[in-house]
């Protein structure tokens, strides 16, 4: 296989398999915004973004090893029943603690147990999109994220339209139904037989978990940092300005981030296995070139990015929003921008580490990072100052993990010279 040419090929279905959902993302926030209002859409935000934080963190290093370890195995479907089986386990334990947190929260039992049942649906479906990554199946994954977003939207503007009452239960069925059809269709579409997931037949192969436990704690542990990198700014933000406030940078946050993500993660998802691929079976050097294109695509765009939004961007994005006239609000844009690109050039930088299964080293770098992002929120909070410095606090935290990254980079590069 070709890399390039396998990646010219892929990259069509990634990008668009992002645009669409990025898209009906886009129409999403301001609707859900309108309807709900600055501080209840605040509110459902937090909880949103909890979830998201929790199922990524669960099942996110099981993810990475599907990619990783996949050309390892000549009994693919073996290999998946077992990684499903662990997954489920993994996310039926924290479905039931997550139901108590939030309850403890003051939520009401309904609320607690479509979030627990949630976990469960998102984190299963996570693990199949990557079952399609690693079986080379972008079409499937365009269209599965598509219906999974475009389900979660009608679904819950209807239920809103509806009636306002309960509006976090309703979303949350819209989460839970959206996944959950998602989920289903991305194991039939990969030919995964149930019985394989129930009880996987015997097999000469063997299911080695020590080495992805390995491999994948550390990066258990990294994508929980990684996720708090862009949260633990949000919980402040409410603290320090009511919900109202929080709602509008949620907003900003959400539409900038997916926007970035539109253009940015297509050239992620569609390399890493390719380049897995070209690890485990071609010439490194192949790979080394294959690197240093993806990282010119990428800064091209984050230049490209950054003049976009301060000669009119950031002006429509007000005007979507329906932002306060408030310059800082400005500036939260800005720095939002700057954090989702260089943060997705550092995933890029970091790739030759995983290669190497040096996840402890991703680790270290990204606790750094993150220590220095909750160190920053957290002197704004005492501090006292203006909320547009919580969103530079995430910023610098993204800029470290990446500089970081790019020095291992150039280490590893060297290593061919």
């Amino acid at each position: 296989m070709n890399v390039l040419d396998r990646f010219r090929k892929d990259f069509l279905y990634y990008f668009a398999g992002i645009i669409i959902p990025g898209l009906i993302n886009a129409v999403s926030i301001p609707v859900l915004k309108n309807l709900l209002g600055d501080a209840s859409f605040g509110k459902y935000s937090l909880y949103f973004s909890s979830y998201t934080l929790i199922a990524g963190s669960l099942v996110g290093w099981l993810c990475q090893s599907i990619i990783r370890f996949k050309a390892q195995h000549s009994e693919p479907n073996f290999f998946f029943g077992k990684i499903i089986r662990l997954s489920l386990l993994i996310t039926g334990v924290f479905s039931i603690a997550s139901f108590f947190m939030v309850w403890y929260w003051g939520s009401s039992v309904l609320l607690s147990l479509l979030f627990s049942l949630a976990l469960v649906s998102g984190g299963l479906q996570n693990i199949m999109i990557s079952v399609s990554q690693a079986n080379f199946l972008a079409r499937i994954t365009l269209f599965s994220e598509s219906l999974r977003t475009l389900l979660y939207f009608i679904s819950g503007v209807l239920l809103l339209t509806w009636s306002l009452n309960f509006f976090m239960e309703k979303l949350f069925i819209a989460v839970l139904l959206s996944y959950t059809v998602s989920l289903f269709l991305l194991i039939y579409k990969n030919k995964i037989p149930v019985s394989t997931i129930i009880q996987p037949r015997p097999s000469a192969e063997i299911f080695d978990l020590k080495k992805i436990l390995v491999y994948g704690f550390p990066l258990a542990l990294w994508f929980s940092c990684a996720y708090l990198i862009t949260f633990i700014d949000k919980p402040y933000v409410a603290k320090s300005f009511g919900h109202a406030v929080q709602g509008n940078y949620q907003a900003i946050y959400d539409f900038i981030y997916r926007g970035a993500t539109i253009v940015i993660a297509p050239i992620l998802t569609a390399s890493f296995p390719l380049m897995t691929h070209a690890f485990e079976h071609q010439s490194k050097t192949q790979l080394n070139k294959f690197l240093k294109k993806l990282l010119l695509i990428e800064t091209g765009a984050l230049i490209f990015a950054i003049i976009a939004y301060c000669l009119g961007g950031y002006r429509l994005l007000s005007y979507i929003l329906k932002l306060p006239a408030e310059r800082s609000y400005f500036w939260v844009g800005l720095f939002i921008l700057l954090s989702a690109f260089i943060w997705q050039l550092g995933m890029l930088l970091h790739k030759p580490l995983e290669f190497q299964k040096k996840t402890r080293l991703m680790l270290f770098n990204n606790l750094l990072a993150f220590m220095v992002t909750y160190i920053l929120v957290l002197a704004v909070y005492y501090l006292k100052l203006d909320y547009r410095y919580y969103a530079l606090g995430v910023l610098a935290g993204s800029v470290v993990y990446a500089l970081l990254s790019f020095v291992h980079l150039k280490k590893y590069l060297r290593s061919f010279h």
